[in-house]
């Protein structure tokens, strides 16, 4: 009994590992913060499996590990819980195809059935070990090309491919493992094995490749589109730059004509015109300066825009905190950042009847190479906030549910966090990078 016991770990630790590696290597996701969590899904996750080996045997507690791995999208992964879910089965195949097929290359070495090294654990075990070992070297390979592993998205179109694949791999590898359980077939069913193998093994890479390609092709789209963004919102800003310079040249170039008004004035001791002259000139000039939000001419450039319709649209909108001129986070992405959490922090306060309770405080500061951010912006409505994630009502959806995965993604590729408060009619969005 003891063995079993010591075989029933190692099958699970085996399986954690190959689905942990799977979502982390292929589906770039990430390992929550909370640990806690992850010790607890691990624990529950034991105890009921050698509970389960007390009741039905050992084969049967080694297959319900293929339920049981949910616990690893839902428990041990930070994210959307339900795309992990969603691919969870082809990551429990792809990881079955590997080892399985490990299994028929090393039953056609050894000159024996599958099913030979499916009854021996420990040489079983081995073969789930194939998976890590694939995938270890993957994840060495993309450091060393320095490829980015980030948070895959698929469409509909991409689910169905690789269901379509995981199924069809799913019965041909099944088949041939019957197939392997009949003494008189012999070694012809470990060929058949073989090659089918080889087969899925290729199937299953094609379908993650193109996945691949096009997750990669919805984010050059994305990109595309801050990039395309925030270049106007430079243009924008420059052009502004451009024509107040222009109008403070002309006011420079009439000084000698106010010069010789005032002096005029001061030779009649007129002190009334004097002051009426002077005030005009003042309210002249500020009309030329360039007002500086942050001092960083990036985030300036995005501000100016979202002050102009702040104020179209009657939102009390105040920025507190300096920025460096040169921060370590791309401007397109500070782009993303910046726009959509103040996009929706001005779609919500249009929501707000009132007009003197609408307002926007953004606050930045940065230290070190670090940097803070933190929109504040008022609501109709509560924000309910679980998990740090965002549940809203039909009507606030529009307030804050758009753009917020585009934020999460820019703000988790630098290593950073996002954090949801919603309390009192007041939503604020803090970032921490």
């Amino acid at each position: 009994m003891m063995e079993n016991r010591l075989i029933l770990l190692l099958h699970l630790a085996t399986e954690f590992i190959n689905m942990t590696m799977v979502y982390m290597t292929i589906f770039g996701a990430s390992l929550v913060k909370k640990k806690w969590k992850m010790v607890l899904a691990i624990a529950i996750v034991t105890c009921g499996h050698l509970l389960l080996l007390e009741y039905v045997g050992l084969r049967d507690a080694e297959g319900m590990s293929f339920f049981t791995m949910l616990a690893v999208p839902l428990f041990m992964l930070s994210g959307k819980k339900r795309t992990y879910v969603a691919l969870y089965p082809f990551a429990v195949i792809m990881a079955s195809v590997v080892s399985v097929s490990v299994s028929f290359f090393v039953a056609f070495f050894l000159g024996v059935s599958e099913s030979v090294i499916l009854e021996n654990h420990y040489l079983g075990i081995l073969c789930q070990c194939a998976p890590m070992l694939v995938m270890g070297l993957w994840s060495i390979w993309c450091k060393f090309k320095k490829i980015e592993l980030s948070q895959m998205h698929l469409d509909i179109k991409q689910y169905i491919l690789l269901y379509t694949v995981a199924g069809c791999e799913f019965f041909m590898l099944g088949s041939i493992q019957s197939m392997s359980k009949h003494p008189e077939l012999g070694i012809d069913a470990t060929y058949a094995g073989v090659s089918v193998s080889v087969a899925c093994i290729a199937f299953a890479l094609l379908a993650v490749w193109q996945g691949i390609v096009v997750h990669r092709e919805i984010r050059l789209q994305e990109r595309n589109r801050a990039l395309e963004n925030y270049m106007q919102l430079q243009k924008e800003y420059y052009t502004d730059i451009m024509a107040k310079d222009e109008e403070l040249r002309r006011f420079r170039h009439d000084m000698a004509a106010h010069a010789r008004v005032l002096r005029a004035y001061c030779e009649k001791s007129e002190d009334v015109e004097i002051k009426h002259y002077v005030d005009s000139m003042i309210r002249e000039t500020t009309r030329y300066e360039r007002k500086a939000y942050t001092g960083n001419h990036g985030v300036d450039a995005i501000l100016s825009g979202i002050e102009q319709e702040t104020k179209e649209k009657k939102i009390g909108f105040t920025v507190e905190g300096v920025l460096p001129t040169q921060i370590r986070v791309e401007e397109y992405d500070l782009c993303i950042i910046l726009s959509n959490l103040l996009k929706n922090a001005i779609e919500a306060c249009e929501q707000v009847s009132k007009v003197s309770e609408r307002y926007i405080k953004l606050q930045v500061g940065s230290y070190e190479e670090n940097l803070y951010l933190s929109v504040e912006n008022s609501v109709v409505n509560e924000i309910k906030v679980e998990n740090n994630r965002l549940y809203t009502t039909k009507t606030d959806k529009k307030s804050h549910g758009i753009g917020s995965e585009n934020v999460a993604r820019a703000v988790e590729k630098y290593g950073g966090t996002v954090t949801y408060r919603c309390e009192n009619a007041c939503f604020t969005a803090e970032i921490c990078i």
